[in-house]
C-alpha cells in the first residue's frame, strides 16, 4: 500500500480501538445510535444505504458500549482525564503511522466527552435521569473544564482529519466535515482552514477551496503547501472559466 504523506500532523496532547470496529463508523453518534450497523469505512467515498448484517462477533462492540454507560455515571474530571489519555494515545499511534488505531483512539476520546458536549439543558436532563436511576449526578462544568473539553474536541477532530488524509483512498467528504467542526469552534485554526481547502479542492468545489486556502494563507503566508494548493485551485478555476466561455 502506498501512503500519501501530508505535512500537518495531528495536534499532540502531551484498547486501541480494541475497538477497531469503531473505525468503521463515520462519527460518534453513528457508532452509538443503536442496533443498525452501517457498512461505512473511513477510507470509502461511498455510503451504503443498507444496514450491514448483524455481526456474529458483535461482542467486539461490548467494551465500547460499556464505556459509554459507565461514562454517564462518571464525574466530569474523570471523563476529561480519560479523554485526554485517549487523545495522547492517538497522537502516539499517528507518530507510529498506525493511522487506523489512531482514529480509534480519537473516537474513544470523543466518546468519553459525548455527554459533556451536550447543550447545558440536555446535560441537566441526562444528569437528572442518571440521578433517578441511582447513578451519580454529573455536576456542571467549571470554566476551566469547559475550555479543556473544547480543546480536546478541537484537537481530536483536527487529528481525525489528518489521519484520514493518510489513507490511500481519502474520504474528502469526511475530512471536510471534521474540519468544519473545528472551524465552528476556532474560526482561525490554520490546520482546519488548510485541510478544508484541500478537501473542497478534491471534491471539485474550487470557489470554497480557494476561500479556505486564502484564509489559511493569511495565517501563514509562507506555507508552501497552502501556496501550491492555491495555485492548483486558481488553475482549475481558470480552466472552468475558459470552458464556459467556449460553450457560449
Amino acid at each position: 500500500m502506498t501512503w500519501t504523506t501530508y505535512p500537518l500532523a495531528p495536534d499532540d496532547g502531551s484498547g486501541s480501538a480494541t475497538m477497531e470496529d469503531m473505525t468503521k463508523y463515520s462519527d460518534i453518534e453513528e457508532f452509538t445510535q443503536g442496533p443498525k450497523i452501517r457498512s461505512d469505512f473511513i477510507h470509502s467515498n461511498e455510503k451504503s444505504d443498507h444496514p450491514a448484517p448483524v455481526f456474529s462477533s458483535l461482542f467486539k462492540l461490548t467494551p465500547c458500549l460499556k464505556v459509554k454507560r459507565a461514562g454517564a455515571a462518571a464525574e466530569p474530571a474523570e471523563l476529561i482525564r480519560r479523554a485526554h489519555e485517549f487523545k495522547s494515545q492517538g497522537a502516539q499511534c499517528y507518530k507510529d503511522k498506525k493511522f487506523r488505531e489512531a482514529i480509534g483512539k480519537y473516537h474513544r476520546a470523543l466518546l468519553e466527552l459525548k455527554g459533556l458536549l451536550l447543550p447545558a439543558g440536555e446535560r441537566e436532563r441526562d444528569s437528572r435521569a442518571a440521578s433517578l436511576a441511582g447513578a451519580p449526578k454529573i455536576g456542571c462544568l467549571s470554566e476551566e473544564q469547559s475550555k479543556t473539553v473544547e480543546a480536546i474536541e478541537v484537537d481530536c477532530y483536527n487529528s481525525l482529519a489528518a489521519c484520514l488524509l493518510q489513507a490511500e483512498l481519502v474520504n474528502y467528504e469526511r475530512v471536510k466535515e471534521y474540519c468544519l467542526k473545528v472551524l465552528k469552534k476556532e474560526g482561525e485554526n490554520f490546520k482546519a482552514l488548510y485541510r478544508s481547502g484541500v478537501a473542497f479542492y478534491h471534491l471539485g468545489d474550487y470557489d470554497k477551496a480557494l476561500y479556505y486556502l486564502k484564509e489559511a494563507r493569511t495565517r501563514q503566508p509562507t506555507d508552501t503547501n497552502v501556496i501550491r494548493y492555491i495555485q492548483l485551485t486558481e488553475m482549475k478555476l481558470s480552466r472552468c472559466s475558459q470552458r464556459e466561455k467556449e460553450a457560449m
